[in-house]
């Protein structure tokens, strides 16, 4: 079943890009969600106060399910997953989602949660401006217009403001370097020391992890510049760090770094590409933080 066959059963209209659906008071968000290579249909719900654990589990629990789940750290925006609603989809299964989602709403509205229904940048009603809903980092929230003109204007003085800071690449791509060079180091010191030469691919996610985090401490632009960056000191770092143990290896066997390399030179090439394989999905499993760039606040409104 498409997104889209399931919004018009469900009676999900479209705003402003959103499909939308009131339900008890509640404005419900009909989303697809990607996971991997797996697709999820989604509703997400936007509350006016925080919800903790123990709620969330009797929310789960009146509702009869186990897929309601906080969608933010805020805690106050819950997502309801469908796992079984692509592909062929019996009617039942259909008519089963519907009903859940008016359980949903009646638990909420039950547990005296209210709607998100104040400015989310103020919080505050205004006599002279009405709020308004709108798009804000991709959810359909309440606002006043001048306040969402404020905070955007606010974004973008700030990102010119780090973007004025050019100067600052050469000591953030350093230290990006350095980062990057430790977390090697580190992977190494466990593969050779601690694992007896078994390598755990996800373990490579911390070598762009730490060059994305030290390049910030430089206070250089986080742009596209910043994520070449951190890629490309990943990679080098990695390299230089294997070439390093490799000279300690030939060392110990007491041999020239040249004679080394030729005498292993098949097995060395192997172990790098396998150790740019690794490095390559460490590095897809951490893009989402280390690709966040300082226009992306920017990209919320």
């Amino acid at each position: 079943m498409k997104l889209m066959d399931f919004a018009n059963r469900a009676q999900f209209e479209e705003r402003q890009g959103f499909l939308i659906k009131e339900s008890n008071g509640y404005n419900l968000i009909l989303r697809e969600l990607q996971v991997g290579y797996v697709s999820y249909i989604v509703v997400l719900v936007c509350l006016d106060k925080t919800v903790t654990k123990e709620e969330l589990k009797e929310i789960n629990q009146k509702v009869g399910t186990k897929r309601i789940s906080f969608a933010d750290k805020t805690n106050s925006v819950l997502m309801f997953q469908f796992d079984d609603l692509f592909g062929i989809v019996k009617e039942e299964k259909i008519n089963k989602a519907i009903n859940n989602l008016f359980a949903f709403t009646s638990t909420l509205l039950e547990m005296n949660f209210n709607n998100q229904s104040k400015c989310i940048f103020c919080g505050q009603d205004k006599e002279d401006e009405e709020v308004v809903f709108g798009n804000y980092n991709g959810l359909y929230l309440p606002q006043h217009l001048s306040c969402r003109q404020n905070a955007k204007n606010k974004a973008v003085n700030q990102m010119n403001k780090e973007n004025a800071n050019t100067q600052l690449y050469p000591i953030s791509i350093l230290l990006g370097f350095v980062g990057a060079l430790l977390a090697s180091l580190l992977i190494n010191i466990l593969v050779y020391f601690v694992f007896e030469g078994t390598v755990y691919s996800l373990m490579y996610a911390a070598v762009p992890l730490a060059s994305f985090f030290a390049y910030k401490l430089g206070k250089a632009p986080k742009n596209k510049k910043m994520v070449l960056s951190v890629v490309v000191t990943s990679v080098i770092a990695t390299l230089l760090v294997d070439f390093i143990f490799y000279g300690l290896m030939a060392v110990g066997l007491d041999m020239t770094f040249g004679a080394f390399i030729s005498e292993f030179a098949t097995d060395i090439l192997y172990t790098e590409f396998m150790t740019l394989l690794f490095l390559a999905l460490g590095t897809w499993v951490s893009w989402n933080i280390i690709s966040k760039t300082n226009d992306k606040d920017v990209n919320k409104f």
